[in-house]
């Protein structure tokens, strides 16, 4: 805190610089949500994808395709 600053003044720019920390720790959380969700979604196409039966052709059946 500088000497001519008054206590009022040193509580609000500590409010401010915390919730700048706040957004910056949001921001980052909801970039690495993002992420695990984007995972999430190819290991789960991944799974369909194996568990589709695999033809004579050894081409894996598609939705447009019955085995």
């Amino acid at each position: 805190m500088k000497a001519t600053d008054d206590p009022e003044s040193a509580v609000q720019r500590s409010a401010a610089q915390t919730l700048r920390r706040i957004a910056r720790i949001d921001a980052i959380w909801e970039r690495d949500l993002v992420c695990l969700l984007r995972s999430a979604q190819m290991i789960a196409r991944s799974r369909t994808l194996l568990d589709r039966p695999v033809p004579a052709s050894g081409r894996p059946a598609g939705p447009e395709r019955s085995p």
